[in-house]
Formats: C-alpha cells, sequence, structure tokens
C-alpha cells in the first residue's frame, strides 16, 4: 500500500501597522510643550492613519462635567480631548465640543479610553495630579 502524504503550507500575513499623522491643523496651531496652565482643558492632536481616519478607542464615559483641581473632569475622570474640535470659554465656563456646548454640571457621554498619564507620547500637560486619565 503506498503511502502519500499532503502537506500545506500557510504564510500568516499581517497588515502593517498604520501610519500615523498629526492632524494638519493642529500641526500648525497646536503647542501641546507650551500649554495654557491656567485654563483647565487640556488637549491632544488626534491621531490619523494616512488615509485621514481618526484612530481612537471606543469606550463610553458618561457623567458630571465638573472642574476639580483647574482640570475639567467628567465624573470623577480626567479627560484629555480632541485639539482638533475642543475649546473653553473660561469667562462662561463653557466647554465646546464640535458645535455642542457643555455647561460644569452637563451630564456628559463620550467615546474613548482609559490610560495611564505616563504612557501617553506625547504627553499632554495637565494641570491636575493624576495616573489615569480619559483619552477621547
Amino acid at each position: 500500500m503506498p503511502l502519500i502524504l499532503l502537506g500545506c503550507q500557510s504564510k500568516i500575513l499581517s497588515n502593517p501597522p498604520p501610519t500615523v499623522i498629526t492632524h494638519p491643523e493642529v500641526k500648525k496651531s497646536l503647542d501641546i510643550n507650551k500649554p495654557n496652565l491656567s485654563s483647565p482643558l487640556v488637549v491632544m492632536p488626534s491621531v490619523l492613519t494616512k488615509e485621514g481616519y481618526r484612530i481612537a478607542p471606543m469606550a463610553k464615559l458618561t457623567g458630571p462635567l465638573n472642574l476639580k483641581d483647574n482640570c475639567l473632569m467628567i465624573g470623577d475622570q480626567a479627560v484629555v480631548f480632541p485639539a482638533e474640535t475642543t475649546s473653553w470659554d473660561a469667562q462662561n465656563q463653557i466647554l465646546t465640543i464640535r458645535k455642542t456646548k457643555y455647561r460644569l454640571g452637563d451630564t456628559m457621554s463620550v467615546g474613548g479610553g482609559e490610560y495611564s498619564y505616563a504612557a501617553l507620547q506625547p504627553q499632554p500637560k495637565i494641570n491636575c495630579k493624576v495616573d489615569k486619565v480619559w483619552l477621547m
């Protein structure tokens, strides 16, 4: 009886990691190494693929917007907002994300994820002492 051996070979295909670029408007206008430390708003440029897609975690954080130790927080979580779409009106204490305005005490639900502050690169300057931040 003849012995027949059959075999197959598989090649593991992997996609290369996305090429990341900083949003062009942020490159022109934002220097996270020279933040306005009088502002409680902490921002970081969004990371984009070379095709222009934003890379972001998709967990959900819900809670009231509040100001603690000169940091904007949702609930008890310090938040790093996307630089391209977020502003803070210090006089009226209004946070604007895209065209939506939030006052202190308003309930917010945002996508993102919790990260060790020390692990963020580039590391945004933050006014309060925290170990973890919510990155939108």
